[in-house]
């Protein structure tokens, strides 16, 4: 088991190196620069975290147990209420943490991206061999797909209590879903304008909540 002192010390490491992976990326950062911003040895850092690479895949767990910790919390909380309700919920969650953790949001991106690059073998874009050899690379993929099995365990609740109507597969609903929700994020993530209260003239707050409405039409299979 590890010592308090040694938990301290890697969250303090972990946390100097989300500042910097968020203002420079992963190809810019040196160990050398979080060393220094921490007021500690770069031979130190290597102590905890052996390369790199799994300081960078340690960073990303981190923000998997953060998200998977609010789709627990929020699931939790809609226990009493139907299936359609916790998934409206959750997927609020989900935009909730994408706009105030943008820079986890940005590592589970980009873990998404070298995972699918692996699966399709394209060596240009893969993860590389310190990456998979990391021990936080492993703990990922025990957990990865659980905001997605959360999701769907509340959409058949859903389709059992008859707050969710469209019968079609739980997955094809909550990919259909998830399309809506991912999409919001991703033109306003990338739009000129998004710190700013409209993109492309449109209130983002009108367009937000047109999001959800557009994702209960799929969910109430309005379009059939």
């Amino acid at each position: 088991m590890k010592s308090m002192r040694r938990i301290a010390k890697e969250n303090q490491i972990l946390d100097a190196a989300e500042r910097i992976f968020s203002e420079i990326g992963f190809r810019n950062t040196r160990m050398e620069d979080i060393a220094r911003e921490i007021g500690m040895s770069k031979g130190s850092v290597y102590f905890y975290f052996e390369s790199k690479e799994n300081l960078y895949m340690a960073v990303t767990y981190r923000a998997f147990e953060e998200l998977i910790r609010g789709y627990k919390a929020c699931s939790a909380s809609t226990k009493d209420e139907n299936g359609k309700t916790a998934v409206v919920e959750l997927f609020r969650y989900h935009l909730d943490f994408c706009e105030n953790q943008p820079g986890y949001y940005a590592l589970l991106m980009n873990y998404m991206s070298l995972a699918r690059a692996e699966e399709e073998k394209n060596a240009d874009m893969a993860l590389s061999e310190a990456m998979r050899d990391s021990t936080y690379f492993r703990k990922i993929r025990n957990l990865r797909d659980l905001p997605l099995e959360i999701v769907v365990s509340e959409i058949v609740r859903g389709q059992e209590d008859g707050s969710i109507r469209n019968k079609k597969h739980p997955h094809l609903l909550y990919l259909s879903a998830w399309a809506q929700v991912a999409g919001f994020t991703e033109i306003r993530s990338t739009s000129r304008k998004n710190r700013k209260s409209t993109v492309l003239n449109v209130s983002v707050a009108e367009w937000r909540e047109y999001t959800f409405e557009l994702m209960s039409r799929v969910l109430d299979d309005l379009a059939a």
